[in-house]
């Protein structure tokens, strides 16, 4: 992590990390995550679109059921109701990909804000920025 200026706020010793836990870190995209995920189960385990009954049983009999619906989730809403709602962090968010190979990632921080690069596999680094700003109408 950096300052705008270019100077060292923190690093990350990931040769410490692969010593102590024999990996060092890795850095998957969320659809390379699923994917992997999807890979590792049986054919047919995975399914989409089942509506949630109640959040003990599936109206279809499956044992799991993963909420992976978005910020407004209806399974959120199945599991919690109103008792947590909401909260605006303060901050917008931007990302995306560029063909771009970079050796390591990193962050930048200044106030208010923050940018960051992360390689992912084949050549791809994810980019991100965040700035604090008010709550949208």
């Amino acid at each position: 992590m950096r300052r705008p200026d270019g100077s060292v706020i923190a690093t990350l010793d990931v040769g410490r990390i692969r010593r102590r836990h024999g990996e060092g870190v890795r850095l998957l995209s969320r659809p390379a995550l699923l994917g992997l995920l999807a890979e590792a189960l049986p054919a047919g385990t995975v399914r989409f679109g089942s509506v949630v009954a109640d959040p003990v049983a599936l109206a279809d009999g499956y044992d799991v059921v993963v909420g992976a619906d978005g910020i407004r989730s209806a399974t959120r809403a199945a599991m919690f109701g109103d008792r947590y709602p909401l909260r605006y962090a303060g901050v917008t968010a931007w990302r995306g990909t560029v063909p771009l190979d970079v050796p390591a990632g990193g962050e930048t921080w200044g106030r208010g804000r923050k940018f960051g690069v992360t390689p992912q596999a084949s050549g791809v680094t994810n980019w991100y920025a965040a700035v604090a700003a008010p709550e949208a109408v």
